[in-house]
């Protein structure tokens, strides 16, 4: 709820309160805000459990399938947020190196074009998270059953160590994974960089136009924190931790889902509050005046 009532107020802020020097950036806001809403009622719908184990011999990291096309959904849903969180970063770094090229967001080719990252990334995890097979083995049934005295099914196991072997189809899996992430993390960093050092040799940008830039790329680096500390970070500790044979005494897979729950509300909240603009609209519809500047 929390998420649905924090992205329709984005949205609205945005269209209703957006000054003019946003530019093309407000309409990128709003798809951010709109997919945001997908995710929350995809998580409503599916979220499916995710759990790790270690044991001396043996480690693997599982996740609860409802069916095979709602998993590769919900998987493939909530990575494509990075990779519009890249394109993003692109728009910062063409507004202050080249504004010129802004004005190719609003041509459909480029657009359609642009598109085919976050779907590339999307169906590229999708097809990870299928190449991770199902329990037929009963291994993980086996083992909760004897730990528990619980019957549990539909698993599908990333089984890092059979033994003290280790399973390299499954560390394949797992560096495919690692290499997908890194790649949309070092075109952050790149773009982020970039951006920066743009900022402060600039000899030509007026105060405020700096003052804008520096506004929103700080938002933006808010932004971008929110699906690592809320996804990458549990969901790496969930596969990782029985790679390395760490006990996730801090049940962290196990808490996955409700850390990625919290997701698309902070994704909105964090906007409201770093952009001036915004947040003194939000206090002004509750009689609080602000001064603006």
């Amino acid at each position: 709820a929390i998420g649905i009532l924090s992205n329709i107020l984005l949205i609205y802020l945005v269209s209703r309160f957006s000054k003019k020097n946003m530019g093309t950036y407000k309409y990128l806001l709003i798809i951010f805000a709109s997919y945001d809403l997908y995710l929350t009622v995809i998580h409503a719908i599916i979220e499916p459990p995710i759990s790790s184990r270690y044991r001396k011999r043996s480690s693997f990291s599982l996740y609860r399938i409802l069916s095979q096309w709602l998993t590769m959904l919900y998987v493939a849903s909530f990575t494509v947020p990075f990779a519009l969180t890249n394109v993003n970063f692109l728009h910062r770094y063409w507004a202050v190196k080249k504004p010129t090229n802004l004005s190719l967001f609003t041509s459909p080719r480029f657009v359609l074009l642009l598109s085919m990252y976050p779907i590339g990334q999307g169906v590229g995890w999708a097809v990870l998270s299928c190449q991770v097979p199902i329990d037929d083995s009963h291994f993980v049934e086996d083992y909760y059953f004897s730990k528990f005295n619980t019957t549990i099914t539909g698993w599908r196991v990333l089984h890092h160590w059979k033994g003290d072997h280790l399973n390299l189809p499954q560390f394949l899996i797992l560096i495919s994974a690692m290499i997908v992430m890194s790649f949309n993390f070092s075109i952050a960093i790149f773009l982020a960089s970039q951006t920066i050092a743009e900022i402060r040799k600039a000899k030509t940008f007026s105060f405020n136009f700096k003052s804008l830039q520096i506004k929103i790329l700080r938002a933006l680096f808010a932004q971008t924190s929110v699906p690592v500390l809320f996804v990458y970070i549990p969901f790496g500790c969930a596969i990782l931790f029985p790679f390395f044979k760490i006990d996730d005494k801090l049940q962290l897979a196990n808490s996955c889902m409700t850390f990625t729950s919290f997701f698309p509300a902070w994704d909105a909240i964090v906007v409201i509050i770093l952009i001036k603009d915004y947040r003194d609209c939000l206090l002004s519809l509750f009689c609080y005046p602000t001064n603006s500047s």
